[in-house]
Protein backbone atom coordinates (compact mmCIF):
# COMPACT_ATOMS: atom_id res chain seq x y z
CA UNK A 1 0.00 0.00 0.00
CA UNK A 2 1.25 3.44 -0.78
CA UNK A 3 2.65 5.71 1.89
CA UNK A 4 -0.21 8.13 1.39
CA UNK A 5 -2.74 5.34 1.94
CA UNK A 6 -1.01 4.18 5.12
CA UNK A 7 -0.92 7.76 6.54
CA UNK A 8 -4.56 8.24 5.70
CA UNK A 9 -5.57 4.98 7.33
CA UNK A 10 -3.48 5.70 10.41
CA UNK A 11 -4.95 9.16 10.69
CA UNK A 12 -8.47 7.77 10.52
CA UNK A 13 -7.62 5.17 13.13
CA UNK A 14 -6.16 7.92 15.33
CA UNK A 15 -9.32 10.00 15.03
CA UNK A 16 -11.37 6.98 15.99
CA UNK A 17 -9.30 6.50 19.10
CA UNK A 18 -9.62 10.15 20.06
CA UNK A 19 -13.40 9.99 19.79
CA UNK A 20 -13.80 6.64 21.46
CA UNK A 21 -11.23 6.91 24.25
CA UNK A 22 -13.25 8.83 26.88
CA UNK A 23 -15.91 6.10 26.68
CA UNK A 24 -14.11 2.84 26.23
CA UNK A 25 -10.34 3.27 25.86
CA UNK A 26 -7.50 4.06 28.16
CA UNK A 27 -8.18 4.60 31.87
CA UNK A 28 -11.78 4.67 32.99
CA UNK A 29 -13.52 7.98 33.74
CA UNK A 30 -13.60 7.14 37.45
CA UNK A 31 -9.89 6.31 37.58
CA UNK A 32 -9.17 9.54 35.78
CA UNK A 33 -10.58 11.70 38.56
CA UNK A 34 -9.20 9.42 41.26
CA UNK A 35 -5.65 9.66 39.89
CA UNK A 36 -5.49 12.97 38.03
CA UNK A 37 -1.75 13.58 38.39
CA UNK A 38 -0.29 10.21 37.33
CA UNK A 39 -2.34 8.73 34.49
CA UNK A 40 -0.96 6.48 31.80
CA UNK A 41 -2.07 6.31 28.15
CA UNK A 42 -2.83 3.01 26.48
CA UNK A 43 -0.52 1.57 23.93
CA UNK A 44 -1.23 2.67 20.38
CA UNK A 45 -1.31 0.45 17.31
CA UNK A 46 -0.06 1.64 13.96
CA UNK A 47 -1.87 0.98 10.72
CA UNK A 48 1.18 -0.80 9.37
CA UNK A 49 4.21 -2.15 11.05
CA UNK A 50 4.82 -3.30 14.58
CA UNK A 51 2.91 -2.63 17.75
CA UNK A 52 3.38 0.84 19.10
CA UNK A 53 5.12 1.39 22.40
CA UNK A 54 3.33 2.41 25.56
CA UNK A 55 3.26 6.08 26.41
CA UNK A 56 2.93 7.79 29.78
CA UNK A 57 2.19 11.42 30.54
CA UNK A 58 2.33 13.04 33.91
CA UNK A 59 -0.99 14.56 34.93
CA UNK A 60 -3.27 12.98 32.27
CA UNK A 61 -4.96 9.67 31.67
CA UNK A 62 -4.40 9.67 27.94
CA UNK A 63 -0.78 9.21 26.83
CA UNK A 64 0.36 8.77 23.27
CA UNK A 65 -2.39 7.96 20.84
CA UNK A 66 -0.16 5.66 18.78
CA UNK A 67 3.45 4.69 18.76
CA UNK A 68 5.36 4.48 15.57
CA UNK A 69 5.55 1.00 14.00
CA UNK A 70 8.15 -0.64 11.87
CA UNK A 71 10.00 1.67 9.63
CA UNK A 72 7.12 4.06 9.26
CA UNK A 73 7.07 6.70 11.98
CA UNK A 74 3.57 7.96 12.55
CA UNK A 75 2.24 11.01 14.37
CA UNK A 76 0.78 10.58 17.87
CA UNK A 77 -2.61 11.91 19.11
CA UNK A 78 -3.31 15.42 20.20
CA UNK A 79 -2.88 14.44 23.79
CA UNK A 80 0.84 13.56 23.58
CA UNK A 81 3.94 13.73 21.54
CA UNK A 82 4.22 10.78 19.09
CA UNK A 83 6.53 7.87 19.82
CA UNK A 84 9.38 6.82 17.59
CA UNK A 85 11.27 3.63 16.88
CA UNK A 86 10.77 0.31 15.18
CA UNK A 87 9.10 -1.72 17.89
CA UNK A 88 7.49 1.15 19.70
CA UNK A 89 9.34 3.98 21.41
CA UNK A 90 8.43 5.91 24.47
CA UNK A 91 6.00 8.74 24.02
CA UNK A 92 3.99 11.14 26.13
CA UNK A 93 3.97 14.71 27.27
CA UNK A 94 2.65 16.98 30.02
CA UNK A 95 -0.03 18.19 27.65
CA UNK A 96 -1.95 15.02 28.31
CA UNK A 97 -3.26 16.44 31.59
CA UNK A 98 -4.90 19.35 29.89
CA UNK A 99 -6.26 17.74 26.76
CA UNK A 100 -6.97 14.45 28.46
CA UNK A 101 -9.06 16.09 31.23
CA UNK A 102 -7.19 15.55 34.55
CA UNK A 103 -8.04 17.47 37.77
CA UNK A 104 -8.11 20.51 35.47
CA UNK A 105 -8.26 23.19 38.27
CA UNK A 106 -4.69 23.89 39.28
CA UNK A 107 -5.07 27.63 40.06
CA UNK A 108 -8.70 28.08 41.21
CA UNK A 109 -11.61 26.38 43.02
CA UNK A 110 -14.18 23.88 41.81
CA UNK A 111 -17.61 25.46 42.33
CA UNK A 112 -20.65 23.50 41.11
CA UNK A 113 -18.39 21.13 39.10
CA UNK A 114 -16.75 24.08 37.34
CA UNK A 115 -13.25 25.46 37.77
CA UNK A 116 -13.44 29.17 38.62
CA UNK A 117 -11.06 31.91 39.70
CA UNK A 118 -12.66 33.27 42.92
CA UNK A 119 -10.52 36.38 42.61
CA UNK A 120 -12.41 37.53 39.51
CA UNK A 121 -15.56 35.39 39.17
CA UNK A 122 -18.72 37.47 39.80
CA UNK A 123 -20.77 34.42 40.82
CA UNK A 124 -18.14 33.07 43.21
CA UNK A 125 -16.26 36.10 44.49
CA UNK A 126 -13.81 35.19 47.25
CA UNK A 127 -15.53 31.86 47.84
CA UNK A 128 -18.03 29.54 46.17
CA UNK A 129 -21.56 30.93 46.09
CA UNK A 130 -20.58 34.50 47.03
CA UNK A 131 -22.38 36.26 44.20
CA UNK A 132 -21.72 39.91 43.47
CA UNK A 133 -24.78 42.16 43.03
CA UNK A 134 -25.73 43.80 39.78
CA UNK A 135 -23.48 46.59 38.52
CA UNK A 136 -20.49 45.27 40.46
CA UNK A 137 -17.45 43.22 39.55
CA UNK A 138 -15.24 40.84 41.46
CA UNK A 139 -11.78 42.28 41.92
CA UNK A 140 -9.12 40.56 44.05
CA UNK A 141 -11.82 38.41 45.66
CA UNK A 142 -14.05 41.35 46.66
CA UNK A 143 -17.22 42.69 45.07
CA UNK A 144 -16.75 46.31 44.06
CA UNK A 145 -19.50 48.50 42.68
CA UNK A 146 -19.06 50.65 39.63
CA UNK A 147 -18.44 54.39 40.02
CA UNK A 148 -17.40 54.10 43.68
CA UNK A 149 -20.84 53.06 44.95
CA UNK A 150 -21.40 51.03 48.12
CA UNK A 151 -23.03 47.64 48.56
CA UNK A 152 -26.04 47.90 50.89
CA UNK A 153 -28.26 44.88 51.53
CA UNK A 154 -26.99 43.13 48.39
CA UNK A 155 -27.36 46.09 46.02
CA UNK A 156 -25.01 48.73 44.65
CA UNK A 157 -26.19 52.15 45.77
CA UNK A 158 -24.84 55.69 45.77
CA UNK A 159 -24.85 56.67 49.48
CA UNK A 160 -24.46 60.30 48.44
CA UNK A 161 -27.96 60.31 46.90
CA UNK A 162 -29.82 57.11 47.90
CA UNK A 163 -32.85 57.86 50.10
CA UNK A 164 -32.72 54.48 51.87
CA UNK A 165 -28.97 54.55 52.43
CA UNK A 166 -28.05 58.22 52.82
CA UNK A 167 -24.48 58.62 53.99
CA UNK A 168 -24.26 54.99 55.08
CA UNK A 169 -26.19 51.77 54.67
CA UNK A 170 -29.57 51.70 56.43
CA UNK A 171 -29.86 55.46 57.02
CA UNK A 172 -33.34 56.21 55.63
CA UNK A 173 -34.38 59.77 54.81
CA UNK A 174 -37.92 60.83 55.81
CA UNK A 175 -40.73 61.35 53.28
CA UNK A 176 -40.37 64.41 51.03
CA UNK A 177 -36.65 64.67 51.80
CA UNK A 178 -33.76 64.27 49.37
CA UNK A 179 -30.34 62.76 49.99
CA UNK A 180 -27.81 65.43 49.06
CA UNK A 181 -24.11 64.59 49.34
CA UNK A 182 -24.84 61.94 51.98
CA UNK A 183 -27.17 64.07 54.14
CA UNK A 184 -30.98 64.11 54.33
CA UNK A 185 -32.21 67.54 53.16
CA UNK A 186 -35.82 68.70 53.40
CA UNK A 187 -37.48 70.59 50.50
CA UNK A 188 -38.77 74.18 50.35
CA UNK A 189 -36.69 75.48 53.29
CA UNK A 190 -38.32 72.97 55.60
CA UNK A 191 -36.43 71.64 58.62
CA UNK A 192 -35.65 68.04 59.59
CA UNK A 193 -37.14 67.47 63.07
CA UNK A 194 -37.03 63.94 64.53
CA UNK A 195 -36.89 62.23 61.12
CA UNK A 196 -39.72 64.38 59.72
CA UNK A 197 -39.63 67.37 57.37
CA UNK A 198 -41.66 70.24 58.84
CA UNK A 199 -42.32 73.93 58.18
CA UNK A 200 -41.29 75.65 61.41
CA UNK A 201 -43.27 78.74 60.38
CA UNK A 202 -46.59 76.89 60.59
CA UNK A 203 -46.01 73.59 62.45
CA UNK A 204 -47.53 73.86 65.93
CA UNK A 205 -45.33 71.01 67.21
CA UNK A 206 -42.15 72.67 65.94
CA UNK A 207 -42.92 76.40 65.91
CA UNK A 208 -39.79 78.40 65.05
CA UNK A 209 -37.62 75.42 65.92
CA UNK A 210 -37.60 71.66 66.43
CA UNK A 211 -39.40 70.63 69.61
CA UNK A 212 -40.89 74.08 70.30
CA UNK A 213 -44.52 73.08 70.83
CA UNK A 214 -47.43 75.52 70.90
CA UNK A 215 -50.26 75.02 73.44
CA UNK A 216 -53.09 72.73 72.39
CA UNK A 217 -55.45 75.61 71.57
CA UNK A 218 -52.84 77.76 69.80
CA UNK A 219 -51.68 77.84 66.17
CA UNK A 220 -48.27 78.58 64.68
CA UNK A 221 -48.17 81.63 62.42
CA UNK A 222 -44.90 83.01 61.12
CA UNK A 223 -42.97 80.98 63.67
CA UNK A 224 -44.99 82.37 66.63
CA UNK A 225 -47.64 80.67 68.74
CA UNK A 226 -50.96 82.55 68.49
CA UNK A 227 -53.64 82.03 71.15
CA UNK A 228 -57.36 82.08 70.25
CA UNK A 229 -59.85 84.85 71.13
CA UNK A 230 -58.47 87.36 73.67
CA UNK A 231 -56.21 84.92 75.46
CA UNK A 232 -52.53 85.63 76.12
CA UNK A 233 -49.58 83.27 75.78
CA UNK A 234 -47.97 82.96 79.22
CA UNK A 235 -45.20 80.38 79.73
CA UNK A 236 -46.34 78.23 76.79
CA UNK A 237 -49.96 78.33 77.96
CA UNK A 238 -52.90 80.29 76.59
CA UNK A 239 -54.67 82.05 79.50
CA UNK A 240 -57.34 84.70 80.18
CA UNK A 241 -55.51 87.29 82.25
CA UNK A 242 -58.86 88.72 83.48
CA UNK A 243 -59.53 85.58 85.55
CA UNK A 244 -56.36 83.48 85.70
CA UNK A 245 -55.06 83.13 89.26
CA UNK A 246 -51.44 82.67 88.13
CA UNK A 247 -51.49 85.44 85.54
CA UNK A 248 -53.85 88.09 86.93
CA UNK A 249 -53.74 91.20 84.77
CA UNK A 250 -50.50 90.14 83.08
CA UNK A 251 -48.23 87.12 82.65
CA UNK A 252 -46.41 86.14 85.80
CA UNK A 253 -48.62 88.13 88.24
CA UNK A 254 -50.18 85.64 90.67
CA UNK A 255 -53.15 86.22 92.90
CA UNK A 256 -52.45 84.26 96.09
CA UNK A 257 -55.20 84.06 98.67
CA UNK A 258 -57.58 86.25 96.69
CA UNK A 259 -59.72 86.14 93.56
CA UNK A 260 -58.66 87.43 90.14
CA UNK A 261 -61.50 89.62 88.89
CA UNK A 262 -61.17 91.80 85.81
CA UNK A 263 -57.39 91.40 85.96
CA UNK A 264 -57.21 92.58 89.61
CA UNK A 265 -56.44 90.46 92.68
CA UNK A 266 -59.24 91.06 95.20
CA UNK A 267 -58.34 90.06 98.79
CA UNK A 268 -60.73 88.97 101.55
CA UNK A 269 -61.76 91.45 104.24
CA UNK A 270 -58.97 92.22 106.75
CA UNK A 271 -56.15 91.30 104.36
CA UNK A 272 -53.95 93.49 102.19
CA UNK A 273 -52.84 92.90 98.59
CA UNK A 274 -49.03 92.75 98.81
CA UNK A 275 -48.04 92.56 95.15
CA UNK A 276 -50.37 89.70 94.32
CA UNK A 277 -50.38 88.03 97.74
CA UNK A 278 -53.16 88.60 100.24
CA UNK A 279 -51.57 88.97 103.70
CA UNK A 280 -52.70 89.62 107.28
CA UNK A 281 -50.22 92.27 108.38
CA UNK A 282 -50.83 91.42 112.03
CA UNK A 283 -49.50 87.85 111.78
CA UNK A 284 -47.83 87.25 108.42
CA UNK A 285 -44.05 86.75 108.86
CA UNK A 286 -43.44 87.73 105.24
CA UNK A 287 -45.47 90.95 105.60
CA UNK A 288 -45.29 91.93 109.26
CA UNK A 289 -46.89 95.31 109.97
CA UNK A 290 -46.59 96.28 106.32
CA UNK A 291 -46.00 94.63 102.94
CA UNK A 292 -42.60 93.04 102.34
CA UNK A 293 -41.37 93.41 105.93
CA UNK A 294 -40.16 89.86 106.56
CA UNK A 295 -39.19 88.24 109.85
CA UNK A 296 -36.28 85.83 110.21
CA UNK A 297 -36.91 82.13 110.56
CA UNK A 298 -36.68 82.26 114.36
CA UNK A 299 -38.87 85.37 114.70
CA UNK A 300 -42.60 85.71 114.76
CA UNK A 301 -44.88 88.58 113.80
CA UNK A 302 -46.18 89.83 117.12
CA UNK A 303 -47.24 92.95 118.95
CA UNK A 304 -45.29 95.43 121.04
CA UNK A 305 -46.53 98.07 123.50
CA UNK A 306 -45.85 101.52 122.12
CA UNK A 307 -47.03 103.51 125.21
CA UNK A 308 -50.25 105.46 125.80
CA UNK A 309 -52.37 106.81 123.07
CA UNK A 310 -52.39 110.42 124.51
CA UNK A 311 -55.02 112.35 126.57
CA UNK A 312 -58.68 112.48 125.95
CA UNK A 313 -60.25 115.43 124.26
CA UNK A 314 -61.12 117.17 127.60
CA UNK A 315 -57.57 117.04 128.94
CA UNK A 316 -58.33 113.98 131.02
CA UNK A 317 -56.27 110.88 131.69
CA UNK A 318 -54.19 109.17 129.05
CA UNK A 319 -55.85 106.66 126.75
CA UNK A 320 -55.10 102.88 126.48
CA UNK A 321 -51.61 101.77 125.32
CA UNK A 322 -51.29 101.47 121.53
CA UNK A 323 -49.96 98.29 119.85
CA UNK A 324 -47.87 97.85 116.74
CA UNK A 325 -47.08 94.67 114.84
CA UNK A 326 -43.42 93.79 114.22
CA UNK A 327 -40.97 90.87 114.22
CA UNK A 328 -40.09 89.67 117.72
CA UNK A 329 -38.46 86.62 119.36
CA UNK A 330 -40.73 83.94 120.78
CA UNK A 331 -40.83 83.52 124.53
CA UNK A 332 -38.51 80.46 124.47
CA UNK A 333 -35.76 82.27 122.57
CA UNK A 334 -33.21 84.88 123.68
CA UNK A 335 -32.68 88.06 121.69
CA UNK A 336 -28.91 87.99 121.03
CA UNK A 337 -28.27 91.25 119.17
CA UNK A 338 -31.24 90.76 116.88
CA UNK A 339 -30.86 86.98 116.64
CA UNK A 340 -33.43 84.76 118.33
CA UNK A 341 -31.25 82.03 119.82
CA UNK A 342 -32.10 78.80 121.61
CA UNK A 343 -29.40 78.84 124.28
CA UNK A 344 -29.76 75.10 124.85
CA UNK A 345 -28.58 74.01 121.37
CA UNK A 346 -27.30 77.05 119.45
CA UNK A 347 -23.54 76.50 118.83
CA UNK A 348 -23.06 80.27 118.42
CA UNK A 349 -24.88 81.05 121.65
CA UNK A 350 -24.43 78.02 123.89
CA UNK A 351 -25.74 78.65 127.43
CA UNK A 352 -25.57 82.40 126.88
CA UNK A 353 -25.46 84.92 124.06
CA UNK A 354 -22.15 85.02 122.12
CA UNK A 355 -20.72 81.87 123.76
CA UNK A 356 -19.67 79.86 120.66
CA UNK A 357 -18.60 76.23 120.58
CA UNK A 358 -15.12 75.65 119.07
CA UNK A 359 -14.41 73.59 115.97
CA UNK A 360 -16.57 70.53 115.49
CA UNK A 361 -18.30 70.69 118.86
CA UNK A 362 -22.05 71.07 119.17
CA UNK A 363 -24.23 72.67 121.82
CA UNK A 364 -26.16 70.11 123.82
CA UNK A 365 -28.10 71.05 126.96
CA UNK A 366 -26.31 74.44 126.96
CA UNK A 367 -22.82 72.78 126.87
CA UNK A 368 -20.26 72.45 124.04
CA UNK A 369 -19.52 68.75 123.48
CA UNK A 370 -18.49 66.33 120.69
CA UNK A 371 -21.25 64.54 118.85
CA UNK A 372 -21.92 60.90 119.75
CA UNK A 373 -19.57 58.54 117.87
CA UNK A 374 -16.71 61.07 117.75
CA UNK A 375 -13.74 61.60 120.02
CA UNK A 376 -12.48 64.90 121.46
CA UNK A 377 -8.98 65.23 119.98
CA UNK A 378 -8.41 68.72 121.40
CA UNK A 379 -8.55 72.14 119.87
CA UNK A 380 -12.22 71.75 119.14
CA UNK A 381 -11.60 68.75 116.88
CA UNK A 382 -14.12 65.95 117.11
CA UNK A 383 -12.90 62.98 115.07
CA UNK A 384 -14.53 59.75 113.93
CA UNK A 385 -11.68 57.37 114.69
CA UNK A 386 -13.16 54.75 112.32
CA UNK A 387 -13.00 56.91 109.17
CA UNK A 388 -10.92 60.07 109.88
CA UNK A 389 -7.60 59.63 108.02
CA UNK A 390 -6.02 62.32 110.21
CA UNK A 391 -7.07 60.46 113.36
CA UNK A 392 -7.33 56.79 112.34
CA UNK A 393 -7.88 54.46 115.30
CA UNK A 394 -6.76 57.12 117.75
CA UNK A 395 -6.28 60.87 117.84
CA UNK A 396 -2.54 60.71 117.02
CA UNK A 397 -2.47 58.31 114.01
CA UNK A 398 -2.62 59.85 110.49
CA UNK A 399 -2.83 57.82 107.27
CA UNK A 400 -0.57 58.55 104.25
CA UNK A 401 -2.01 61.05 101.78
CA UNK A 402 -3.09 58.43 99.24
CA UNK A 403 -4.78 56.14 101.77
CA UNK A 404 -8.10 56.23 103.59
CA UNK A 405 -9.15 55.22 107.09
CA UNK A 406 -11.50 52.23 107.16
CA UNK A 407 -12.59 50.53 110.39
CA UNK A 408 -9.85 52.38 112.31
CA UNK A 409 -7.14 51.13 109.91
CA UNK A 410 -5.32 52.90 107.09
CA UNK A 411 -6.13 51.23 103.74
CA UNK A 412 -6.50 51.85 100.02
CA UNK A 413 -9.70 53.16 98.55
CA UNK A 414 -12.05 50.89 96.58
CA UNK A 415 -10.49 49.80 93.27
CA UNK A 416 -6.93 50.47 94.42
CA UNK A 417 -4.31 48.08 95.78
CA UNK A 418 -1.48 48.70 98.22
CA UNK A 419 1.93 48.21 96.57
CA UNK A 420 4.55 49.01 99.17
CA UNK A 421 3.25 52.15 100.84
CA UNK A 422 1.44 53.47 97.75
CA UNK A 423 -2.12 52.81 96.57
CA UNK A 424 -2.23 52.10 92.85
CA UNK A 425 -4.77 51.04 90.20
CA UNK A 426 -3.52 47.66 88.97
CA UNK A 427 -5.61 48.02 85.79
CA UNK A 428 -3.72 51.10 84.56
CA UNK A 429 -0.52 51.62 86.61
CA UNK A 430 2.50 51.30 84.31
CA UNK A 431 4.82 50.08 87.09
CA UNK A 432 2.27 47.78 88.74
CA UNK A 433 0.21 46.27 85.95
CA UNK A 434 -2.17 43.52 87.18
CA UNK A 435 0.12 42.74 90.12
CA UNK A 436 2.45 44.77 92.32
CA UNK A 437 5.92 45.12 90.82
CA UNK A 438 4.96 44.03 87.30
CA UNK A 439 6.18 46.92 85.16
CA UNK A 440 5.32 47.32 81.50
CA UNK A 441 8.01 47.94 78.90
CA UNK A 442 8.76 51.50 77.83
CA UNK A 443 6.77 51.08 74.60
CA UNK A 444 3.76 49.54 76.37
CA UNK A 445 0.81 50.89 78.34
CA UNK A 446 -1.13 49.20 81.10
CA UNK A 447 -4.71 48.77 79.93
CA UNK A 448 -7.20 46.57 81.74
CA UNK A 449 -4.34 45.00 83.71
CA UNK A 450 -2.43 44.01 80.56
CA UNK A 451 0.79 45.42 79.15
CA UNK A 452 -0.11 46.30 75.57
CA UNK A 453 1.57 48.04 72.67
CA UNK A 454 -1.61 48.63 70.66
CA UNK A 455 -5.36 47.93 70.79
CA UNK A 456 -5.00 44.64 68.88
CA UNK A 457 -1.99 43.44 70.84
CA UNK A 458 -2.60 39.85 72.08
CA UNK A 459 -5.91 39.71 70.15
CA UNK A 460 -4.93 39.48 66.49
CA UNK A 461 -1.80 40.31 64.54
CA UNK A 462 -0.78 41.93 62.35
CA UNK A 463 -3.59 44.52 62.49
CA UNK A 464 -4.70 46.75 59.62
CA UNK A 465 -4.78 50.39 60.69
CA UNK A 466 -8.07 52.09 59.70
CA UNK A 467 -7.73 55.71 58.60
CA UNK A 468 -10.13 58.47 59.64
CA UNK A 469 -12.49 59.51 56.82
CA UNK A 470 -15.04 62.29 56.42
CA UNK A 471 -17.72 60.41 58.39
CA UNK A 472 -15.51 58.33 60.71
CA UNK A 473 -13.46 55.17 60.53
CA UNK A 474 -15.03 53.25 57.62
CA UNK A 475 -14.16 49.87 56.05
CA UNK A 476 -16.38 49.23 53.02
CA UNK A 477 -16.37 46.67 51.49
CA UNK A 478 -14.89 44.21 53.99
CA UNK A 479 -14.46 41.34 51.56
CA UNK A 480 -14.96 37.71 52.53
CA UNK A 481 -11.75 37.02 54.45
CA UNK A 482 -11.31 37.44 58.21
CA UNK A 483 -9.99 40.90 59.11
CA UNK A 484 -8.03 42.35 62.06
CA UNK A 485 -8.69 46.11 62.11
CA UNK A 486 -7.18 48.68 64.47
CA UNK A 487 -8.74 52.10 65.17
CA UNK A 488 -6.63 54.66 67.02
CA UNK A 489 -7.82 57.94 68.53
CA UNK A 490 -11.59 57.33 68.25
CA UNK A 491 -13.15 59.84 70.67
CA UNK A 492 -16.01 61.63 68.84
CA UNK A 493 -17.59 64.80 70.24
CA UNK A 494 -20.66 65.04 67.97
CA UNK A 495 -21.92 61.53 68.83
CA UNK A 496 -21.27 58.70 71.25
CA UNK A 497 -18.66 56.04 70.62
CA UNK A 498 -20.41 53.30 68.62
CA UNK A 499 -19.97 50.83 65.74
CA UNK A 500 -22.40 50.45 62.82
CA UNK A 501 -22.23 47.52 60.40
CA UNK A 502 -24.23 46.06 57.53
CA UNK A 503 -24.60 42.94 55.36
CA UNK A 504 -23.13 40.54 57.94
CA UNK A 505 -24.75 37.37 56.67
CA UNK A 506 -24.96 33.75 57.87
CA UNK A 507 -23.67 34.48 61.36
CA UNK A 508 -20.52 36.36 60.38
CA UNK A 509 -18.80 37.26 63.65
CA UNK A 510 -17.85 40.70 64.97
CA UNK A 511 -15.71 41.45 68.04
CA UNK A 512 -14.57 44.76 69.51
CA UNK A 513 -11.63 44.67 71.96
CA UNK A 514 -12.11 40.92 72.26
CA UNK A 515 -15.84 41.07 73.09
CA UNK A 516 -18.52 39.80 70.71
CA UNK A 517 -21.02 42.44 69.58
CA UNK A 518 -24.09 42.33 67.35
CA UNK A 519 -24.07 43.73 63.82
CA UNK A 520 -26.66 46.52 63.76
CA UNK A 521 -27.42 49.28 61.29
CA UNK A 522 -28.91 52.66 62.27
CA UNK A 523 -27.50 53.75 65.65
CA UNK A 524 -25.36 50.61 65.86
CA UNK A 525 -23.91 49.35 69.16
CA UNK A 526 -22.38 51.57 71.86
CA UNK A 527 -18.70 50.92 72.59
CA UNK A 528 -17.04 50.64 75.97
CA UNK A 529 -13.76 52.14 77.11
CA UNK A 530 -10.82 52.09 74.69
CA UNK A 531 -8.12 49.41 74.88
CA UNK A 532 -4.58 50.80 74.85
CA UNK A 533 -5.93 54.04 73.44
CA UNK A 534 -8.12 52.59 70.70
CA UNK A 535 -10.33 49.77 69.47
CA UNK A 536 -9.51 46.39 67.93
CA UNK A 537 -12.24 45.23 65.52
CA UNK A 538 -12.13 41.54 64.57
CA UNK A 539 -14.33 40.41 61.68
CA UNK A 540 -14.82 36.73 60.91
CA UNK A 541 -14.79 35.32 57.41
CA UNK A 542 -18.06 35.53 55.48
CA UNK A 543 -19.68 35.02 52.10
CA UNK A 544 -20.86 38.59 51.47
CA UNK A 545 -17.81 40.51 50.30
CA UNK A 546 -19.84 43.72 50.25
CA UNK A 547 -20.31 43.83 54.05
CA UNK A 548 -19.04 46.98 55.74
CA UNK A 549 -18.62 48.78 59.08
CA UNK A 550 -18.24 52.29 60.41
CA UNK A 551 -17.18 53.93 63.67
CA UNK A 552 -18.97 57.26 63.05
CA UNK A 553 -17.79 60.67 64.17
CA UNK A 554 -21.09 62.45 63.46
Amino acid sequence: MARGSVFTYSSLALLGLVVALPIGCGSSHDNYFENPMNGAGSGGTSASGGKGGSAQATGGTLGAMSGSGGDEPSTGGSSATSGSGADGGTAGSSSGATNGGGSGCLSGLVCDDACVDTQTNDANCGSCGAKCPARSTCTAGQCQCDDGQSICDGHCVDTLSNLSNCGWCGNVCPPRADCDNGECVCPDQQTLCTDTCVDTLTDAANCNGCGKTCPDTATCDGGKCICPNDETLCSDTCVDTDTDQNNCGACGKPCVGGTCTGGTCVCPSGETNCDGTCANLDTDKAHCGSCKVACSDAEICGTTDQGTGGTDGGGGAAGAPSETHECVCPVDRADCSGVCADLTNDAAHCGACDIACAGDKVCTASNCVCSPGTADCGGGTCANLSTDKAHCGDCDTACPSNQICANKNCACDTGLSLCGDTCVDLTSDHDNCHTCGKACAADQVCSGGQCLRSPCDQLCNPPEEVALGSDGFRVDPLGTAARCLEVQGYDPTATNRRIVCWNFQNGRSLKVNGMSVACLTGDGVALGDPRAGGYCVQVGAGQASYAGLLLPTK
